[in-house]
């Protein structure tokens, strides 16, 4: 009896789930963290934006990396 082939599992590679995972735009950063524009504008200059970086005139941010960083800090406490 052969074993089958296990299926194609879908990795943190593939491309679509990259796209899913990037946030275009200071609004859809905002949304995503329950924040206002202004805020996450003034988040982004101080560096404290995880996860994000500029694209041309956009700010783009990974929605993994900034849930990563929001569960780290509520795990430990720190800020």
């Amino acid at each position: 009896m052969e074993n089958p082939t296990p299926p194609v599992s879908k990795t943190n590679d593939d491309a679509e789930a990259i796209r899913n995972d990037v946030l275009i735009g200071a609004q859809a950063i905002a949304d995503e963290r329950g924040e206002s524009i202004h805020q996450v504008y003034k988040a982004f200059a101080a560096g404290k934006l995880v996860g994000a970086w500029r694209d041309g005139r956009e700010i783009r941010a990974s929605k993994r990396a900034m849930r990563r960083h929001h569960h780290n800090q509520a795990r430990t406490g720190s800020k």
